[in-house]
């Protein structure tokens, strides 16, 4: 069978003070908003959100929402060229993923809910650095 795509909602709505936020632009201002179920083998594994703001790509929901966001994004000239992701201290914790293109300071704010006995998370870390002191 393998990995499917249940499209629960695909909408222009007024962005939330907490989109508008990650996004960097004021609030209420018009989103494209896509909310989905991913799923793999049958079974659910990922309840999936993302906001685009629509002045940005007008049509990007013009032939349905697109298989893949990133995709859709970089035809247009917006590829993701880095993400950050931050945990609130919720109960639980529910990522949230602004991504950057290089022509705007975040053009996607995504949070998704994984499956945690379908899914693994995978952090990559490094040894900590020497701190940074200017010359004397």
């Amino acid at each position: 069978m393998g990995p499917a795509t249940t499209v629960l909602t695909a909408q222009v709505v007024a962005a939330t003070p907490e989109v508008a936020n990650a996004l960097e632009f004021e609030p209420h201002q018009k989103v494209l908003f896509l909310y989905r179920v991913r799923s793999a083998d049958g079974t659910p594994i990922c309840i999936e959100q993302a906001w685009v703001l629509v002045a940005l790509v007008p049509t990007l929901f013009d032939d349905g929402p697109p298989a893949s966001s990133y995709e859709a994004l970089r035809e247009r000239g917006l590829a993701a060229s880095g993400a950050r992701t931050r945990c609130p201290p919720t109960k639980p914790p529910t990522p949230r993923r602004p991504s950057s293109s290089s022509a705007t300071p975040a053009a996607m704010f995504s949070r998704a809910c994984s499956r945690a006995d379908r899914c693994s998370v995978w952090v990559r870390v490094r040894a900590p650095r020497p701190a940074l002191v200017p010359g004397r």
